[in-house]
């Protein structure tokens, strides 16, 4: 099935239509070899570079503000390691406490923990989830850095 959806894609490639002798077939043959070759590499290519790309952003908005971070006694320090803190999530309507965990640590980059930040709208207060993510460089988040310059 598989051989013919390619079969199928690059004979479109490379324009085939009944030839009238050998050699003609044969330099149309080569032909759509070397297209379906391309047209194949460029699927497999998106295919295995594309999810690199995808990122998904889910947003919680609530009108009820997390209880105060849970004091915890922070592990010993573990190589190649940093500690995500622990949360308050959204859950079934209500905030649940997810514990801080060890996270591989990545060179280069530094962990911007979860956390619910406030905001002010219309109907009044609301509080939005931003999840833990990963952040080029060294220091802080454009988030934290924009707080500063207000």
């Amino acid at each position: 099935m598989l051989r013919r959806i390619i079969v199928g894609i690059c004979s479109t490639a490379a324009g085939m239509r009944p030839e009238k002798n050998a050699s003609e077939h044969r330099d149309s043959v080569s032909r759509m070899s070397v297209q379906c070759m391309l047209w194949c590499s460029f699927i497999v290519f998106g295919a295995l570079v594309m999810p690199a790309f995808a990122q998904v952003e889910f947003n919680i908005g609530i009108e009820m503000a997390p209880p105060p971070a849970r004091v915890v006694v922070l592990p010993a320090p573990r190589p190649g390691f940093i500690w995500a803190p622990g949360f308050w999530a959204w859950e079934g309507g209500s905030h649940v406490w997810v514990e801080g965990h060890w996270v591989e640590a990545r060179p280069g980059y530094y962990w911007v923990p979860e956390r619910w930040e406030d905001h002010w709208e219309e109907r009044g207060p609301h509080w939005h989830f931003a999840p833990g993510r990963w952040e080029h460089g060294h220091g802080r988040g454009e988030r934290e850095r924009e707080r500063e310059r207000r």
